[in-house]
């Protein structure tokens, strides 16, 4: 594994004055055999589920343990590595940290993760939208975004990879095309919640590459771990510590990671392996039966563990399905379509019977309100 190259300042100088010369909340780490500065409670609730594990005391503010996992799981240095609430908190302690309330601006690229906008509007920060085209084959060029670019200076780029609703894996080279361009200028932020089911590698390795790229993985998807809310933040050193400044004290709980590194043991990765290999098989068993679908005009080709399609009236479908006990996501923006996540084989062939009872008579008005 590469060293971790000494900090130029260079990346801490994007963000917030406020931020730069914050102070954050001091927490003494040496172990001792008796604490007694946290104001914790002397004695654990004693929890069936959780037999060999205490309760009263604050758990680590970045959990070590797991941290050194990562590292050998994303091929990324220790220093590179905050551990979030999810990738969620990641993206709000990103804009946060670099983007003044209404002065700084945030450019996305729509159809795309809701959650990028959600984060810059609570945080006063403009939002610049440049909408993913077909005619571009839903890819992001430097030269189609220059103009703007240079006329609104954002302060971060988000950018899911695979995208999110479509499924697409976006070209590397354009992407890091982009982050050189921007050097010194914008944080170029990759989100790759879903590229383990995608043939393309993590673009982790380009980071000593392209210093303002930031890359976001997540445990929800791949390792099926989402009840746990357990989301990483990989990037230059410089930017994990800002952001490790600004984040909530104790804000993952131990439970959590406890039990995320069980799941990333080595036999429990052995099974995650064959499970992500099912559901892309999964994938491409669902995506050929959809083809055969008169009412789906679209079927987008998937690098994830969902798929895309495009119909007349999705929300008809999204009821109907609905009615029948499957819920699926409406996507009701520029795409105006239906996201399905790919189930087991089970549920695959349940939502598979439903949409052939709606194509054989999808007007019955007994479907939507009188079958429960």
């Amino acid at each position: 594994m590469k060293k971790t190259k000494i900090s130029s300042g260079r990346l801490t100088r994007l963000a917030r004055k406020e931020i730069r010369e914050l102070k954050g909340y001091e927490i003494d780490n040496q172990s001792c055999s008796i604490k007694l500065d946290a104001n914790e409670n002397p004695y654990s609730p004693e929890i069936k589920s959780f037999p060999k594990m205490s309760f009263n005391k604050y758990p680590e503010c970045q959990p070590v343990a797991l941290i050194e996992r990562l590292s050998s799981l994303y091929d990324a240095d220790k220093e590179k590595i905050l551990v979030s609430r999810g990738s969620d908190e990641s993206i709000d302690l990103l804009i946060k940290a670099f983007c003044k309330a209404y002065e700084d601006k945030v450019m996305i690229f729509p159809p795309t993760f809701s959650m990028y906008e959600i984060y810059a509007k609570i945080q006063g920060v403009k939002l610049l939208k440049i909408p993913l085209l077909p005619e571009n084959d839903y890819e992001i060029k430097f030269s189609q975004i220059e103009k703007d670019i240079r006329k609104t200076n954002p302060k971060i780029l988000f950018i899911p990879n695979p995208n999110s609703p479509i499924g697409k894996t976006m070209n590397k080279d354009n992407l890091l095309e982009i982050a050189e361009k921007l050097q010194d200028k914008a944080l170029v932020v990759i989100d790759e919640a879903y590229i383990e089911f995608s043939k393309e590698k993590s673009m982790t390795r380009y980071l000593e590459k392209s210093d303002n790229l930031v890359i976001l993985r997540t445990l929800s998807k791949a390792y099926g771990m989402a009840s746990l809310r357990l989301g990483v933040c990989i990037a230059d050193n410089e930017i994990t510590r800002i952001l490790r400044r600004i984040q909530a004290p104790y804000s993952i709980p131990a439970p959590c990671y406890n039990i995320a590194l069980e799941c990333l043991s080595a036999q429990n990765m052995k099974k995650t392996g064959r499970r992500i290999r099912i559901i892309k098989d999964e994938r491409e068993r669902l995506s050929a039966i959809l083809k055969n679908f008169s009412f789906i005009d679209r079927l987008f080709e998937s690098n994830t563990n969902f798929v895309f399609i495009q119909l007349n009236n999705p929300l008809k479908l999204w009821k109907f399905c609905k009615s029948r006990g499957i819920l699926l996501k409406f996507i009701d923006n520029e795409m105006q379509g239906i996201r399905i996540t790919i189930g087991n084989m089970k549920e695959n062939d349940t939502l598979i019977s439903a949409f052939r009872e709606y194509e054989e008579n999808p007007d019955r008005k007994k479907a939507y309100y009188k079958r429960k």
